[in-house]
């Protein structure tokens, strides 16, 4: 199922979502997808009433799955042609994936897309896919840590991530 919408984009929600095809804002629906079900009260209380105060046509359906099933669900939704409107993308190679599959709309000539700074167009995702992606909130891409605090202890510091992990459990 592929639809085009062309409507305004504002960084105003708490993921990184991925266009698709947003047709069914005209048709007066959006379902977006996440694998942050423990995100549904804040959607469903806070975010999609704020949404329908300017847009009261337009119904907005937060679509969650469990977090260790998404990648796949998400997956077989796409392929079957059944996933919402809006996609909450995994950072990095899962979106790219996803955008040379063809399975996400640009977004570049999208009004609005002037309204994201550079530093949230530099999201950190694979350059190809720049077009797809946007960040609307932080995303945790590395640690910050005290290396006085390491040395303090006589850790040294990690270069990998099994390092890192390893200096935890000390």
């Amino acid at each position: 199922m592929k639809r085009t919408f062309k409507g305004e984009l504002e960084p105003a929600s708490p993921r990184w979502l991925c266009s698709r095809g947003l047709a069914a804002a005209e048709a007066g629906s959006l379902k977006i997808e996440s694998w942050r079900n423990d995100d549904a009260d804040i959607w469903n209380s806070k975010i999609i009433p704020a949404f329908n105060k300017r847009y009261p046509d337009i119904k907005i359906e937060f679509a969650p799955s469990a977090p260790k099933e998404y990648n796949a669900a998400l997956n077989a939704r796409l392929d079957g042609g059944t996933a919402g409107d809006l996609i909450t993308c995994r950072p990095f190679d899962a979106s790219l994936a996803l955008y040379q599959k063809r399975q996400l709309d640009g977004l570049d000539d999208l009004k609005g897309m002037d309204n994201f700074s550079d530093v949230a167009k530099a999201h950190g995702g694979p350059t190809t896919a720049r077009d797809v992606l946007r960040p609307i909130a932080s995303v945790i891409a590395g640690f910050i840590y005290n290396k006085e605090a390491f040395a303090k202890v006589g850790v040294s510091e990690p270069k990998t991530l099994e390092e890192f992990h390893a200096c935890s459990r000390n």
